[in-house]
Order: structure tokens, then sequence, then C-alpha cells
């Protein structure tokens, strides 16, 4: 769980707001593979939404595959709820994402 008070920083209209965002996650490796596969659900409440009624669930899937002891690659599918602004981009746009990590 994650609140931002009221401030400045999430004023997007008159008056400040704030926000609250609840979230789950889950992973596990698969026996016998280098491959960790988790889960991802949010929710928030508040001003950090792009839906009418401010509030909003995110979600997301992935695959995370150990290539050796330094570096391992990730896949995501990404998702969210919103609206897109009148006139303007839809930031809510579902996504699939790939990172390569490094440890040292």
């Amino acid at each position: 769980m994650a609140y931002d008070p009221s401030q400045q920083g999430l004023s997007f209209g008159a008056t400040a707001s704030d926000n609250l965002y609840f979230l789950a996650e889950t992973a596990f490796e698969v026996p016998g593979a280098p491959v960790t596969l988790g889960a991802h659900l949010g929710y928030t409440d508040g001003a950090l939404t792009f839906t009418p009624d401010g509030t909003a669930f995110d979600w997301s899937i992935s695959a995370e595959w150990a290539l050796n002891d330094r570096f391992s690659l990730t896949a995501a599918y990404i998702d969210a709820e919103g609206s897109p602004a009148p006139g303007g981009l839809n930031q809510t746009d579902a996504g699939f994402v790939a990172t390569l990590s490094a440890s040292f």
C-alpha cells in the first residue's frame, strides 16, 4: 500500500489532492528452468488516475529468464484503466515491455 497526502505536486485542477494505492504481486520460479513468472494487480483512488471517477486498476504479467549469474531478460505485458483526454494522447494504452538487466 502507498499513500501520497494532499500536496501541490498532485494538483491537477484548482485544489491539491491525495492518492491511495493498493497492490498485490506474486512470483514463482518454474521448477527445472531459469524462468520466474510474475503477476501484479494494483488499484488506485485519487489524483493519479486517468478515469472520470478517480479510481482505476492496473495489472501486468511477466516472465524473467536468468541468462547467467549476472544478466536476466524480462518480458512483461502491462495495462491500466483510463480514458484519453479530449483531443489528447491515451496515456493508458496497454503495452509489451522487454528489459535486459545486469547485476554487479
